[in-house]
């Protein structure tokens, strides 16, 4: 079996939709606002890997309270599925929420410096 590629770059992404691959970078604390207008930013357990050149969403679930406290802002590694376009098949007829790439199923995540 082929060892999955290993991806630091967002731009290496594209054409990889479902693929199993290997993300480096930065683990950082998704901050959103409660609703709209309000200017105040909260954390509400959802983290992103911060690559070179944009952003994906680690997880479609809120991540465990020890884990983001062991990592937040820490560069790492992380092996998944990259769903990059999760409501592609909506045809526009919805809104978009999140329309962040998404690692889907992480397993194996490590610090890496």
């Amino acid at each position: 079996m082929a060892q999955p590629p290993n991806i630091s770059g967002f731009s290496d992404l594209a054409g990889r939709d479902g693929e199993t691959v290997v993300l480096e970078g930065v683990y950082v604390k998704r901050l959103t606002q409660r609703k709209m207008n309000d200017p105040s930013l909260h954390f509400f357990g959802f983290v992103d890997l911060t690559l070179e050149g944009g952003s994906v969403g680690l997880s479609d679930s809120r991540r465990d309270h020890a884990e983001v406290e062991a990592f937040a802002g820490k560069r790492v590694q992380v092996r998944g599925i990259i769903a990059l376009d999760r409501d592609r098949d909506t045809g526009g007829e919805f809104a978009r929420p999140d329309p962040t790439p998404t690692l889907l199923n992480p397993v194996g995540l490590v610090p890496i410096d």
